[in-house]
């Protein structure tokens, strides 16, 4: 478990959670969507930015922190929106049982 380095003030940034869902179709094909699960508040930082090649083009990837009030069920398979962007989970780390801090990177 990590150590805590926020304050419960520093929740100021209403973000979203989506947890995957998967269906099948009437052919048996398998389909994963994001369904919203909640909004909560959460303490938003940067982390790093990482870059990454591809082709010819270098390209920057945007990396936070967020953290908030630990929700048990979340992993690797969830999204984070923030306003009108989305965000793929890299991890989630549980913080003194009341708290979790989720390392996310845009797509």
């Amino acid at each position: 478990m990590g150590k805590i380095d926020f304050n419960i003030g520093d929740f100021d940034t209403r973000i979203c959670l989506y947890r995957q869902e998967t269906t099948r179709t009437e052919a048996g094909a398998v389909v994963k969507d994001f369904v919203k699960d909640r909004d909560v508040f959460a303490c938003v930082s940067p982390k790093t930015l990482d870059e990454t090649a591809g082709g010819e083009q270098i390209r920057v990837i945007e990396v936070l922190e967020i953290t908030t009030y630990l929700l048990p069920a979340m992993n690797n398979a969830w999204r984070v929106g923030i306003g009108e962007d989305i965000f793929e989970v890299i991890s989630v780390e549980p913080v003194k049982r009341r708290f979790m801090k989720v390392i996310i990177k845009r797509l």
